[in-house]
């Protein structure tokens, strides 16, 4: 790895240079949630989970970052890497190795943690099972500036691939294992026409099996339109994915609106999202879990699935919120009244 960093960031003079200075810095989120189903069971607490985040710096241009996911459950205290990268800025693009989050559509990469994702728990076709959360290789972040608020932003990158799981089905949790010695490729490609609206196209795909005759396609667009000035946050995806024997389609679209032009209501911030989810999921229901945001697999029948969610969420600091939903996927589960308290450290 030494190597690997002398080759870009120059030679051993140079990068002492660099790594003169140093800093360390300690954050993270954690939430707790209570949910009250609307078809009679009883109440209960789901879950509760505190993400570590620790980044070191070396010099300018060396990032290592690394976040912990610890939650209790029925299942018991669940511990898992979310992501372990080292980045390295290579004068305007950085290079990323390690275990990254999906850079895959808008969602997992920037919205996931509790503090930041508007509802209790994930949009429908991320508890469908079949979409990777994170992958274990390397990436490269690219921006152009064309003046006047326009940009391009760009990531591309390769991983170790999925591996096989029930029935010969992909397995989406990254291993260091790669028994078939292929990888695959992925990337997102985002054009801001104004500094307020972001268009983006995402695709990744890979081979997988021990002989490398199955593939695994995913392909996704996403949208979101943020004006600060007005609290107003409007954004969706939609995806298709497919593998041997399987094909999956969804979408989903969040409108959410802060009250920061009224004084007397500034921390109140009404939601709403709807979803849809048809098609085949894994046999396992097997997905890397995001420990603590409830976003265990799903399963889906014969007919195809639509989310609604409408809510509340109370501001009592930027960093501290207090949710509260009613969450309804139909031919999924029953209606479900769902709050939780999340905080950004």
């Amino acid at each position: 790895m030494l190597s690997l960093l002398m080759l870009f960031v120059g030679p051993p003079a140079a990068l002492a240079a660099e790594t003169a200075e140093t800093s360390f810095h300690a954050a993270g989120y954690g939430n707790a949630g209570l949910d009250i189903p609307m078809d009679g069971e009883g109440a209960q607490f789901p879950s509760a989970a505190f993400n570590p985040i620790f980044l070191w710096r070396e010099g300018d241009r060396i990032l290592v970052e690394n976040e912990i996911s610890i939650s209790d459950s029925d299942e018991g205290v669940e511990l898992e890497l979310e992501y372990a990268t080292v980045d390295v800025d290579l004068w305007g693009p950085v290079l990323v190795v390690g275990k990254f989050l999906s850079p895959v559509g808008q969602f997992t990469s920037r919205l996931h943690p509790s503090w930041i994702n508007k509802f209790p728990d994930f949009p429908l076709i991320y508890r469908a099972g079949v979409l990777p959360m994170s992958h274990l290789g390397a990436s490269a972040q690219y921006a152009f500036n064309f003046g006047s608020g326009q940009k391009v932003t760009g990531v591309t990158f390769v991983d170790q691939g999925p591996g096989e799981g029930i029935g010969g089905e992909p397995s989406l949790m990254p291993s260091p294992v790669n028994p078939d010695g292929s990888f695959g490729y992925g990337g997102r490609l985002a054009f801001f026409p104004m500094p307020s609206l972001e268009l983006g196209g995402s695709g990744y795909s890979s081979v997988y099996g021990a002989d490398a005759s199955s593939r695994y396609t995913l392909m996704m667009g996403d949208a979101a339109l943020t004006l600060n000035g007005i609290g107003l946050d409007l954004r969706g995806e939609f995806t298709q994915v497919s593998w041997d024997g399987g094909a999956f389609t969804g979408a989903w679209a969040q409108l959410a609106w802060r009250l920061v032009s009224l004084d007397a209501v500034s921390w109140l911030e009404p939601a709403a999202r709807f979803g849809y989810a048809a098609g085949d999921t894994f046999q396992g229901g097997e997905m890397e879990r995001s420990a603590g945001h409830s976003s265990g697999a799903i399963e889906l029948g014969d007919t195809p699935a639509y989310e609604l969610c409408v809510g509340a969420n109370t501001y009592l600091r930027n960093n501290i919120v207090a949710k509260l939903a009613y969450v309804h996927r139909v031919e999924v589960d029953e209606p479900t009244i769902r709050a939780q308290i999340a905080f950004g450290y």
